[in-house]
């Protein structure tokens, strides 16, 4: 076999060297363009998959069927965990199933009962019937990608039965919710409700913090919050600005620099 000439070599080894430089060169901003292209991509499917969250809670809460909504969306197992009002936060799932499925259970076993007695034909219902419909949402992703928060204006319908009929009343909301990602899917961790206001059909809405609980029929039966909502402190705290509306999420790197829906440390 005969030997390369030593120019030919010499050529040859430095053309592989400037393809190799070169190739070492182009690494780099290659390398940081995909991991870019794949950071957007997962914060559009991660709130993609935020809204499916919520749209599930609205279907859930609308059926009545709030056990299953804590089973399949909420981080049941998460310390910290809560369903808040005006009034206080429901903390851990030790306080949220209680008040959250068996108390409204009972609530709307009591409505029923006179509707059943008057129409003893009608076999199956639901009542009282709660939906809220929801606006388009701000959300942002932390950083780390192991949180996230967003806020929902939302506008309801609750249908109560008083004298076996049915009546409605209309309600404005603020939903503030921050999510948790334990594993591979989103859950809710702290969902927060302001009520703006209340109002009977043909008349005008009532502002009101509380609202929320005289709308349910709550009772002085049901299980208390065990974080009270001070009465003067309705537009402060870190959830909520002193026009009353709850804060707008804003881009953060990890849950401890930004502010929680849920209940206060300092309280």
């Amino acid at each position: 076999m005969k030997k390369m000439p030593k120019l030919a070599t010499l050529l040859l080894s430095g053309f592989v060297g400037l393809f190799t430089l070169a190739t070492i060169a182009c690494t780099g901003p290659i390398r940081k363009a995909v991991e870019q292209s794949n950071a957007l991509a997962q914060h559009a499917l991660d709130v993609q998959e935020i809204q499916n969250v919520m749209s599930k809670h609205a279907y859930y809460y609308a059926a009545g069927e709030r056990q299953r909504e804590l089973d399949d969306i909420w981080a049941m197992q998460t310390q910290g965990v809560s369903w808040g009002t005006d009034e206080g936060f429901w903390v851990d799932a030790k306080e949220i199933q209680p008040y959250y499925v068996r108390y409204f259970d009972t609530v709307r076993a009591r409505e029923l009962a006179p509707f059943n007695k008057m129409h003893p034909e009608v076999k199956e219902n639901h009542g009282p019937s709660m939906f809220q419909a929801n606006s388009n949402p701000v959300i942002e992703i932390a950083g780390d990608g192991y949180t996230a928060k967003g806020l929902w204006c939302s506008l309801g319908q609750v249908i109560q039965m008083q004298g076996g009929k049915p009546v409605p009343t209309y309600v404005w909301e603020q939903h503030g919710v921050d999510f948790y990602k334990p594993d591979k899917n989103w859950k809710i961790w702290h969902f927060f409700v302001h009520v703006d206001g209340v109002a009977a059909p043909g008349q005008s809405a009532v502002p009101g913090p509380g609202g929320q609980g005289a709308l349910a029929g709550l009772t002085s039966d049901a299980p208390a919050p065990s974080v009270r909502v001070p009465r003067d402190d309705k537009g402060a705290g870190p959830y909520a600005t002193p026009s009353g509306y709850l804060k707008v999420p804003q881009p953060y790197r990890t849950f401890s620099l930004t502010f929680s829906y849920g209940p206060p440390n300092d309280r």
